[in-house]
Order: C-alpha cells, then structure tokens, then sequence
C-alpha cells in the first residue's frame, strides 16, 4: 500500500479543513481558555494539581474527538468538547494506563539516571566542604554526574522513540470504541511499526509554522493545532488504508 509523504499529508489536511477554519479556530479557542483556567488555578492552588492533570488528559482527547468528528463531518457542537471529555474519561485512562506499562524500561532508565545525577552532585558537595576523603567523592561525583547525564539525555530519546508507537492510540479510540485499553495500544504499536520516522517528519515539516506560532504571540496556534490535529488524522487514514486521497492545486506549506 502506498504510503503518502508529508507534503501529500499536509496537503490533504488543508483539503479538509476547507470551510471549516472558522469552527475548529474557535473550538481551540474555547479549549486554550478553559485550559489556561485550568493551569491557572493549579498553580495558585497547588494541591490540586493532580486533580487537574486527571481532568486534563481527558479533555485534550476531548478535543481530538472533536476534531476526528469535524474532519469527518459529523454532526458536531462545541458542547462536544465537553460531552466527549466525559464519555471517554475512564476509557482515556486505560490506555494511558497502558501506555505508561509499554513504556515502563524507558521510564525506569530515566529515574535511575536523574538518581544517579543527583547523587553525584551530592557527592560533590560532600567533597567541596570536606577535606577528609574529598578526592575520593569528588571522582565518585564526578563519575555519578557523567553517567546520570548521559543515561538521562539517552533514556529521554529512548522514551520518546518508543512512544511514538503509541502516537495513533486516541484515533484507534475513536473508531474502535469497544475495543479494550491494552488491544487499542497493541493496536497503534501494530500501526506504527516503520512509520515512526514518517510521523516524527510530518511533525518536524510544521517547525516553520510554529515559529510563526511564537512570533504572533501565540495567536498563531489557533491555526496551527487543528493544521496539526488534521494532518495526523490524515496520517493515520493513510496508514491504516482509510483515506479517500484529494488532489488540490494549492501550493505546499
């Protein structure tokens, strides 16, 4: 099966979101406000934020759902958001939660080395306040800190990698309702197989746009994060073989 490139994805994602950039600028509105609101109160209520994370997750999804419905052209209302956010809260979680076991060496690797990189700089307090043995913690120190940073730096990459895999679960989600949590990631790992470096350059191909994103002030992102969400449902279309490919006129961005 042939498998499109980005500037093809790109393309059809533009496609699609024809007449319909007003709806998806304005649901991401709504979804920035509330989010900030939420982040907001976080960090003045400091508690609580672990509560927002639980509602959080679920309601990023709430808005993938949304834009998946959009690009589909189902019915759709901005109380979807919420509706969506709602209905799939637990089944969020169960993937997420398996998601988190998929990747639980990657995770391992990285708390032994933020570990060690702390220990290390405690070993190297000791011996620049100790002058008994101080060259002994400061090899030690010295050894703990190059090994935690690098093991750090490698199990970051590491988990990264490995987590694209899982980077299509929330669309196997929405098609696939009834399916459980650990068959829906096993799923998206079946998919991604191979096309790891194809998602991760679709992504990358959006750097200028982000750029924009930030010299705007952020208002940019209105467009950009539905430019985005759309090109990866088309991704995903393309890949398991769903898409019903456009062909426009319009220029590569």
């Amino acid at each position: 099966m042939y498998k499109r490139q980005a500037s093809e994805i790109r393309m059809q994602a533009r496609e699609s979101l024809k007449n319909k950039w007003s709806q998806v600028v304005l649901l991401t509105l709504i979804y920035t406000a509330i989010n900030i609101g939420i982040n907001s109160l976080s960090s003045f209520v400091p508690f609580l934020g672990i509560l927002c994370l639980i509602i959080t997750v679920p309601f990023e999804i709430g808005l993938v759902f949304s834009f998946i419905k959009i690009y589909k052209n189902e019915t759709f209302s901005y109380g979807d958001l919420f509706t969506l956010t709602l209905d799939n809260f637990g089944k969020v979680w169960k993937v997420v939660g398996n998601i988190l076991l998929k990747l639980i060496v990657p995770i391992i690797l990285l708390v032994v080395s933020i570990f060690a990189l702390v220990l290390g700089i405690v070993f190297l307090g000791i011996a620049s306040n100790s002058s008994d043995a101080s060259s002994i913690f400061s090899t030690l120190g010295i050894i703990f800190v190059i090994l935690g940073y690098i093991g750090y730096i490698a199990s970051l990459i590491f988990l990264y990698v490995k987590s694209l895999l899982y980077s299509v679960s929330y669309y196997i989600l929405y098609d696939n309702p009834n399916m459980t949590g650990k068959q829906i990631v096993e799923e998206s790992e079946r998919i991604m197989k191979g096309q790891r470096g194809k998602y991760f350059g679709l992504h990358l191909s959006f750097i200028g746009w982000g750029l924009l994103a930030i010299l705007t002030l952020g208002i940019g992102t209105l467009f950009l994060t539905p430019y985005v969400q759309f090109a990866t449902i088309v991704f995903y279309e393309d890949r398991t073989g769903k898409l019903s490919y456009v062909q426009d006129s319009t220029p590569n961005i």
